[in-house]
């Protein structure tokens, strides 16, 4: 037995290096195809419903003897291995064709025969200053992922919730708390808690910001020019893109953190044709070979992006080489996140600014910030409330109307329907990141008590991050938060660093 689940750790092990590493050459413009299907085609196996059956029986029999604790525990984590390549296995040549459709395609604007290419359209509609022409990509960017992606999305989704069931599974919802062993539901009911205690002070800021920078009423704005707001582009000079790595690589030599985490970790800031928007980090093997990848699109948003993806990876990097295989690579996402986050949540920092920037912000740019922060996590909790109600019942009839409705209901503004599934990761990812910023909230909050407000250039700081890093994933969201001294996990820090940032 024992020689056998040696044998499925390796191999999972080697399909998942393989996977990850042509979706880095891919996203990196390293590569112009992304084939991950001729990959799962090796590994036929590994994606089947009888290797899943195998481990839940095995983690039955471990259940009923005397060997529970950490074996139990990472036969639950392989098993999540299995059932995530299961279902990846099911749609691995709609993901090719997804990517291809995306990094390829054109859009065209109004009646004309401007075109531009569909992967850099969203930044475009972001900087656009004229609100006419905001509004052309936007439509085209709507017609683009009716016509062509809304298809494939479709018929993921199908495939995903077929294996669901045929793996034993009720719904993606039972599945998803049964693999992560926390209560989702529950989890709901506090972000509609947030969203009822954050509505005037969201309202009120939106109207301002809105009637100052946009010129129209709430009536009429569209999702657009929220993400026009969102962008904040008259605050760009601050954030040099040309010196983001040696700002950031800076404060974490104080802090003692080897930016490279010895040699394991790799950068990628150049330009390149076919590098896709946005920031990435790729797990190729833990810990000896990761890499951030990120298409800059300016200003504080790089750096917050950059900041986010080295939290991720920097976590993976200086994971123990001795760990277990499992704590390696599966685990509970939102402790990772939780890192993340508190790195990019650094740009919200009056003292980082300062002192790492060398950037005496205004208060409207702060105003700002925390205003799209509070943004974002409405934007966050009204996903939760669509993805579970999305895969629970596992049926695409009327969904587009219920995201368009639900994410009006938390930002104010109605979202094209179109994106009612473009807009939903292929897994359930939203309340990894709720819990992700709970834990930011609390570690931030640590942090601070520990090491002072400047935390950021302390030596001391960063023996504390290698230490909990150490561990790779095997720290649950609520064991990384006792280990903490905090009893629970908690949006309180953060509503409340909002709200007294916002008053």
């Amino acid at each position: 037995m024992r020689e056998r689940l040696d044998d499925i750790r390796l191999r999972i092990e080697k399909s998942l290096q393989e996977v990850e590493r042509e979706n880095y050459l891919a996203r990196a413009g390293l590569k112009t195809d992304l084939n991950s299907s001729a990959i799962y085609d090796r590994f036929p196996d590994l994606g089947s419903q009888a290797l899943v059956e195998f481990l839940r029986a095995h983690i039955e029999q471990v259940q009923a003897s005397s060997e529970k604790g950490e074996s139990l525990r990472k036969l639950k984590l392989l098993l999540m291995s299995a059932v995530d390549i299961s279902l990846n296995n099911q749609i691995k040549d709609l993901r090719d064709q997804w990517w291809a459709i995306e990094s390829r395609g054109m859009i065209t604007l109004g009646e004309g025969n401007t075109t531009i290419p569909f992967s850099v359209s969203e930044l475009a509609m972001m900087n656009e200053l004229d609100r006419t022409r905001r509004g052309l990509i936007a439509d085209a960017r709507a017609q683009f992922i009716l016509r062509e992606l809304n298809p494939i999305h479709e018929e993921i989704s199908r495939r995903v919730w077929e294996q669901i069931r045929r793996l034993g599974y009720k719904d993606y919802v039972e599945m998803e708390e049964g693999l992560q062993g926390f209560d989702l539901l529950g989890l709901h009911t506090r972000t509609e808690e947030i969203l009822a205690r954050t509505e005037n002070v969201y309202l009120e800021l939106l109207t301002w910001f809105v009637k100052k920078k946009v010129g129209v009423s709430i009536q009429e704005l569209r999702s657009h020019d929220l993400a026009f707001l969102a962008r904040g582009g008259e605050f760009d000079r601050g954030f040099p893109a040309r010196e983001v790595s040696a700002n950031v690589f800076g404060f974490l030599q104080r802090m003692n953190l080897d930016p490279s985490a010895h040699g394991a970790l790799q950068v990628d800031l150049d330009p390149r044709p076919g590098k896709a928007p946005g920031a990435f980090c790729f797990a190729v093997r833990v810990p000896e070979e990761v890499y951030v990848v990120i298409n800059p699109r300016g200003g504080a948003d790089d750096y917050q992006a950059f900041l986010h993806q080295l939290g991720h990876a920097l976590h993976l990097s200086y994971t123990s080489p001795s760990l277990d295989w499992e704590y390696k690579r599966f685990g509970d996402p939102s402790t990772s996140e939780g890192f993340a986050a508190t790195f990019d949540h650094l740009v919200l920092d009056k003292i980082w600014l300062k002192k790492v920037l060398g950037l005496d912000q205004s208060e409207e740019y702060r105003r700002h910030r925390y205003w799209t922060e509070l943004l974002e996590l409405r934007r966050t909790c009204a996903m939760l409330s669509y993805e579970l109600l999305l895969h629970r019942d596992a049926n695409l009839i009327g969904k587009a109307d219920v995201y368009s409705e639900f994410l009006r209901s938390a930002m104010k503004v109605r979202h094209p329907r179109e994106y009612y599934l473009a807009d939903v990761p292929l897994a359930i990812s939203s309340p990894y990141v709720i819990r992700g910023r709970m834990i930011e909230s609390i570690l931030t909050q640590y942090l601070t008590e520990n090491f002072d407000e400047d935390w950021f250039l302390n030596p001391r700081t960063g023996e504390f991050f290698k230490d909990l890093w150490h561990s790779g994933q095997k720290l649950t969201a609520e064991e990384l938060a006792r280990h903490l001294a905090y009893p629970s996990l908690t949006l309180e820090f953060l509503v409340d660093k909002i709200e007294s940032a916002l008053r």
